[in-house]
């Protein structure tokens, strides 16, 4: 999300924590972070499939 400044990326931390609770920052450029994005990316992508609505189409006598 922050990509430039560490001190952007630390402000964002604290004062998401005020509202909502724990978070961490993880530097996705090393060999730690890397796996982390990588599940993160799955498991959007798993949640994105759930929401896809199919939709029916209703054919009138008039088409």
């Amino acid at each position: 999300m922050f990509e430039r400044r560490k001190d952007d990326a630390t402000a964002f931390l604290e004062r998401i924590q005020k509202s909502v609770g724990k978070y961490d920052l993880i530097y996705i450029r090393s060999a730690q972070g890397r796996p982390i994005l990588l599940e993160a990316r799955i498991k959007a992508l798993g949640n994105k499939q759930e929401r896809t609505i199919t939709r029916k189409k209703v054919m009138s006598s008039l088409e």
